[in-house]
């Protein structure tokens, strides 16, 4: 078999023959075929040159990186509330408040065992259960490392930001493939430092919130600061956190090593 894509495969034997076992049937333990992604293409410049014996001549290469996709969270809890779940957190999309600061703790153990290695992060996808489509003003996405493996009730400083738009319209359909974001600029992950990840914007009227598919975490994943006020993206003081999260995605491109032959 030549499978494309990782396959689980297993093999059924059944007697055909006349006697007493006619028609018996054992099948064999599963056996899971896994296919991993090829490099992209690598290109050389220049790609010809004629050059005198005993010249240098500096060769470029580019290209080559393998694109990762990793999944955080399968569960189906929804925005926390004691009231209905549009009015309430964690909730990136939507402005129930006229603004809010999201940070998500991601543990280095959890992005390796989703299948990451040190690499570029280069877009996040949220699991959108019931869109709501309010334009967000001045919409940011920022990641940065940190030491922490729980967040608490001050959120972090000094990220970097990696998407920022003046007005962002979250889809109008759920899922994944609809809610991704994709960074202007990559996060440059060492493959060894746990990461936040941090959304933020600021309306100047409220409206209600989007609803998350999210998944229990062993400890506090997700601080949110949410008021009616034009300072909450430079807030430092969370009003809830949870040890929840949002279920997400993360695509990114392994960094290369070459190799040059001769």
């Amino acid at each position: 078999v030549t499978p494309s894509a990782t396959t689980t495969y297993s093999v059924v034997a059944t007697d055909s023959t006349a006697g007493a076992n006619a028609g018996c049937v054992i099948a064999s333990a599963p056996m899971t075929v896994t296919v991993k992604p090829v490099p992209g293409a690598v290109t050389v410049a220049p790609s010809a040159v004629t050059s005198c014996y005993g010249a240098a001549q500096t060769l470029t290469a580019s290209g080559g990186s393998i694109a990762q996709s990793a999944t955080f969270g399968t569960g189906i809890l929804v925005n926390v509330a004691s009231s209905t779940t549009s009015t309430a957190y964690p909730a990136p999309f939507g402005n129930y408040y006229q603004g809010a600061r999201h940070q998500f703790l991601f543990t280095a153990a959890e992005l390796a065992a989703a299948g990451l290695s040190a690499g570029n992060l280069t877009s996040l996808a949220f699991a959108v259960l019931t869109p709501n489509t309010t334009a967000l003003s001045n919409f940011t996405v920022s990641v940065g490392t940190t030491s922490l493996t729980a967040l608490t009730s001050t959120l972090s400083g000094g990220l970097t930001t990696v998407y920022s738009a003046a007005s962002y319209t979250p889809s109008a359909t759920g899922g994944y493939a609809n809610n991704t974001i994709t960074f202007a600029t990559p996060f440059a992950w060492n493959g060894t430092s746990n990461i936040i990840v941090e959304t933020c914007f600021n309306n100047s009227s409220y409206a209600a919130n989007a609803v998350f598919n999210q998944t229990a975490t062993a400890f506090v994943s997700s601080a949110v600061y949410r008021a009616d006020a034009t300072t909450v993206c430079s807030g430092t003081t969370a009003t809830y956190t949870y040890s929840q999260r949002p279920n997400m995605r993360f695509t990114s491109n392994v960094t290369n090593v070459w190799s040059w032959s001769p």
